[in-house]
């Protein structure tokens, strides 16, 4: 039970990491045009309707590079 527990803490620690690097290369690429923020709540939050989590499909995950791509190519211009 406690190494599942271990487990649940390390694996919300790499979301929160991994969120934290997303936001961070957006505004570095893309600047103010970037979307990318940082939950406002727990990810084990109970009151996070406004923050609900969804899997991304691989046409939005696309879009979202795309945008990033031609936000850092026209900066470049």
């Amino acid at each position: 039970m406690r190494q599942k527990r271990r487990d649940t803490e390390n694996w919300y620690l790499g979301a929160y990491i991994l969120n934290a690097t997303y936001v961070a290369v957006s505004k570095c690429l893309a600047g103010n045009k970037s979307n990318a923020k940082y939950p406002e709540h727990p990810f084990s939050s109970e009151n996070r309707e406004d923050t609900e989590t969804k899997a991304l499909s691989d046409a939005e995950k696309f879009g979202m590079w795309v945008s990033v791509f031609n936000a850092n190519r026209s900066t470049q211009d």
